[in-house]
């Protein structure tokens, strides 16, 4: 219940975008701490139930855009499942998400928007370094890290069970 909540919210922050440059560059979207914060908190099956949810509340409008944008929501996806993985052998988020990018991340985005959609290179390399920068916030892995700690505590009061690596504390980096 808690994975579709956060799932949701995470879908629902989605909606409130920000272009840094011009309008014609990808957008930043808010919506992924919860996401990590289901992985880290509650287990990798509740974080990709919340991933999934938050990528359907949108993902009609995308899919009018062209299935292969709508598949690109693989690559958000992937990116907290090997976050979470990542996390539990190195324990910095930073660390894990930047692991990712640098050596999956990048080539999914190569396959999906230069050979599958028809995005031109320059695009999908400023799509990357956007990716990178909203990945490896360090306000982002604070964000997280006392999401995840409330989300225990709040957990620990109710009684609900928890499947996640994450114990009271998180260590930083």
């Amino acid at each position: 219940m808690l994975a579709f909540a956060l799932g949701g919210l995470a879908g629902w922050i989605n909606t409130f975008q920000l272009s840094v440059l011009t309008p014609e560059t990808p957008l930043f979207v808010f919506g992924r701490p919860l996401v990590l914060v289901a992985f880290l908190r509650l287990g990798p099956r509740a974080g990709l139930v919340a991933a999934l949810t938050a990528l359907s509340v949108r993902f009609l409008d995308v899919w009018q855009v062209g299935p292969g944008v709508a598949v690109g929501g693989v690559v958000y996806v992937l990116e907290a499942l090997c976050a979470w993985y990542l996390y539990k052998r190195v324990r910095s988020l930073l660390l894990a998400v930047t692991i990712y990018w640098v050596a999956i991340g990048w080539i999914l985005d190569l396959v999906i928007y230069v050979a599958w959609v028809g995005l031109t290179r320059e695009y999908v390399v400023l799509l990357l370094v956007k990716q990178q920068v909203n990945g490896s916030s360090p306000a982002e892995d604070a964000l997280v890290k006392d999401c995840t700690t409330s989300t225990y505590k709040l957990m620990r009061l109710s009684r609900i069970p928890h499947g996640g690596i994450c114990a009271n504390n998180v260590q930083t980096v």
